[in-house]
């Protein structure tokens, strides 16, 4: 994958080395992934879904698990567990869920 920054052309190895770029691409991630937490607290999964599905971040995956929760969908909720690298809760509880992702979200 090649992108241009700052007038040159980068490739994707460029981009994760890069310091500055990578920062803040870092914090656009986790903007992002505030955004998602903020849609499954309000109920939204399906923007938050667009937004998981864009992030293959451990946390992007267990955004994704929440929201196939949430529609219903516990097979594939299970898959985006192990995805997180997450145990897939006996007794799942969306409050319980979204304090820990917060939790994840705020370090």
């Amino acid at each position: 994958i090649h992108r241009i920054l700052a007038g040159r052309q980068t490739t994707r190895i460029d981009i994760i080395l890069d310091p500055l770029y990578g920062t803040g691409l870092m914090m656009a991630k986790l903007d992002s992934l505030r955004q998602a937490a903020d849609l499954l607290a309000r109920g939204d999964w399906r923007r938050a879904h667009t937004i998981a599905q864009e992030d293959e971040s451990k946390t992007g995956c267990w955004i994704h698990g929440i929201v196939h929760v949430l529609e219903g969908d516990l097979d594939n909720a299970r898959y985006w567990y192990r995805r997180a690298g997450r145990e897939f809760p006996n007794a799942f509880s969306i409050d319980s869920e979204l304090a820990s992702l917060r939790e994840t979200l705020s370090d």
